[in-house]
């Protein structure tokens, strides 16, 4: 995720959405005031104002090139 509102600083909200569901689940066995909820990008836009884009940047990654299980102690 690339930060491009420009603000600074910690801020505390709490955001309320319907979460992706895996496939195949049934939908009906949620609480029908859950599936009122708008879906993560709607509520972004809709309870914080902003705006997820997807776009293309820098991205951070690591290359694991070894692995082993430890020793016992």
């Amino acid at each position: 995720m690339i930060d491009r509102t420009g603000l600074t600083g910690y801020y505390d909200f709490t955001l309320s959405f319907l979460p992706e569901l895996p496939p195949g689940f049934d939908k009906e066995k949620l609480p029908p005031e859950m599936l009122a909820r708008p879906s993560l990008f709607d509520a972004v836009r809709s309870q914080l104002g902003l705006k997820l884009e997807a776009t293309k940047g820098p991205v951070e990654y690591y290359v694991v090139e070894h692995i082993q299980k430890p020793e016992a102690n």
